[in-house]
């Protein structure tokens, strides 16, 4: 089946504790690239972040960087380090970031009721059949998140941000 790409790229990043998930969208229905980038303990997480994010830069040409936005818990001090220092590498380079709220996301995915983070993956994952094989299982209260989640979490950011896109130039 043909696919609808655009001339937009979009690189969704995902930070995390020790990774960094990515998204690499063109249009609303071509997904490129997505996978997890680790880094061990002991490291620098800013400097081990822009060595994983580099390439994907150099490969992708992205014409904009999407982030979700983070809250001001303490919990979230690192990611924050890791995020300020990826958005200073990009200002270089004179690409686009833009940041993502928890809401945008949540709007763009209540057409489909989807509603949690596991719902919003399946809807996801129906878009792009290439990603059922790494669908997370629903989540038990007690259980930690799945790894993967963060590669559904990157790529809905991107998809948050086609919506707020295409609205505005609708309008």
């Amino acid at each position: 089946m043909p696919r609808d790409c655009r001339t937009v790229r979009i690189l969704a990043l995902e930070v995390r504790l020790r990774r960094l998930a990515f998204a690499v969208l063109e249009g609303p229905n071509c997904l490129l690239e997505w996978g997890i980038r680790r880094w061990g303990s002991g490291v620098r997480a800013p400097k081990a972040a822009m060595e994983r994010i580099e390439p994907l830069l150099a490969l992708y040409s992205p014409s904009v960087v999407v982030f979700r936005s983070m809250g001001s818990a303490n919990k979230w001090q690192k990611r924050r380090r890791v995020i300020f220092a990826v958005k200073r590498t990009l200002a270089k380079r004179s690409i686009d970031v833009q940041v993502i709220t928890r809401g945008d996301v949540r709007s763009r995915f209540i057409e489909t009721g989807s509603k949690s983070k596991y719902q919003i993956a399946i809807a996801i994952a129906q878009m792009f059949p290439e990603l059922r094989m790494k669908s997370p299982p629903i989540r038990k209260p007690w259980q930690t998140e799945h790894y993967n989640i963060a590669i559904f979490d990157a790529i809905a950011s991107a998809l948050a941000y086609q919506s707020q896109r295409q609205t505005e130039n609708d309008s």
